[in-house]
């Protein structure tokens, strides 16, 4: 879904770790190697946010019966960690600097608890 030029996309809510992390692979089009762990949604989600230049929204659903969860905590600092992530500078390479590659675009996490 497109919110003005913002690309907003929504995670649905679900009951386990398992579970959410298939979300985020459906919803985010993770490639077919995701590893369906937490550091596996960590390297894809890095991934998916050097994948554009435009800004975009994730709006994460969390299920009440997640919110306890250890892994609900975690999520939430990977999600954190991505947003910082989306509005550093790209470090500069050779490749990046002859080409005139465009930054990132930001990514803004909405958790919908």
């Amino acid at each position: 879904m497109t919110e003005g030029k913002r690309a907003v996309f929504e995670i649905p809510a679900a009951q386990s770790k398992e579970g959410v992390l298939q979300e985020f692979a459906d919803a985010l089009k993770f490639p077919a190697h995701f590893g369906h762990n937490l550091d596996a949604l960590q390297d894809c989600l890095m991934d998916w946010v050097d994948s554009s230049t435009a800004a975009r929204t994730l709006v994460w659903h969390v299920d009440p019966a997640f919110r306890d969860t250890r892994a609900h905590s975690l999520i939430l600092e990977i999600l954190a960690q991505a947003g910082e992530y989306s509005r550093r500078t790209p470090r500069l390479t050779p490749d990046t600097e002859a080409t005139g590659s465009p930054a990132r675009g930001s990514l803004t996490v909405v958790v919908d608890a």
